[in-house]
């Protein structure tokens, strides 16, 4: 019975920290590409942060352009998530630490990969049903994943017929760095 019950707080661990994991990234590349914070659904991201972020700005400072408290706020969730998985099965006083702060360095960078990957997923399937009016969340999809796709967009140009494979190309590298990197750190 004990196990059902540990298996509840595991998944809802893992879904609370990672959805506000994925929220500050979320944050951070739409600062990078510049986004339009009026925008609805930029404005949920803002107030879904902010209550972490503003403190952590006043000490942390940001470096060219890059928003470290954001960076450091998704790396301290992750480990935070990482070691109540730990508490919950009471595996604490077995926690190699030096080894906890690589694995959460790599599940951000998997957490990177893996939200671009759902983004341009998302951007690609929306796109066959929104045939125009504005959207604020497609907008915001589009910012942020036009500079990679545009990227992958000089190796695979859009076809005569008005095909563009940039996001399945994408999508492809992604999975194999994905795969790669998770393969490398033996990581789940």
């Amino acid at each position: 019975m004990g196990s059902a019950f540990n298996n509840v707080g595991l998944f809802l661990i893992e879904v609370i920290f990672s959805l506000f994991t994925y929220a500050v990234l979320v944050r951070l590349f739409l600062q990078l590409v510049k986004a339009d914070f009026y925008n609805p659904f930029c404005q949920l991201i803002i107030r879904i942060t902010n209550p972490f972020l503003k403190p952590m700005r006043r000490v942390i400072p940001g470096f060219f352009g890059v928003d470290c408290a954001a960076i450091i706020l998704a790396y301290i969730t992750i480990m935070l998530q990482l070691i109540l998985e730990k508490l919950l099965f009471s595996e604490i006083s077995l926690v190699n630490w030096p080894l906890l702060w690589l694995f959460a360095l790599i599940k951000l960078i998997l957490a990177v990969i893996w939200l671009y990957i759902v983004l341009i997923f998302i951007r690609s399937i929306a796109s066959w049903f929104s045939q125009g009016g504005y959207n604020p969340a497609m907008v915001a999809l589009q910012q942020l994943t036009e500079p990679l796709l545009s990227k992958v967009r000089r190796f695979v140009p859009v076809t005569q017929g008005g095909l563009d494979f940039s996001p399945v190309v994408a999508l492809l590298g992604l999975f194999c760095l994905q795969i790669f990197i998770s393969s490398l750190f033996s990581v789940n």
